[in-house]
């Protein structure tokens, strides 16, 4: 389930006592998180028996590398 970035800011308040994060970097960071959700489960779905945490662990470094590629 992702989290909405009301959610985010209402766990920050209950936490912190105020959302020292900006609404649109708020909103970025959610949307962040929403897509690297999204391809873990993705991921999740396509692995096989013969998968390694190794594996998964690169899927993982190729996902950051080409969001670092995006930026």
């Amino acid at each position: 389930m992702t989290m909405k970035t009301e959610q985010m800011r209402v766990q920050m308040h209950d936490v912190l006592g105020g959302c020292p994060i900006p609404d649109a970097a708020l909103d970025q960071y959610a949307a962040i998180i929403a897509d690297l959700s999204g391809a873990i489960c993705n991921a999740a779905k396509t692995l096989h028996p013969e998968d390694t945490a190794a594996d998964f662990a690169a899927f993982l470094d190729r996902f950051a590398e080409s969001a670092d590629d995006a930026s």
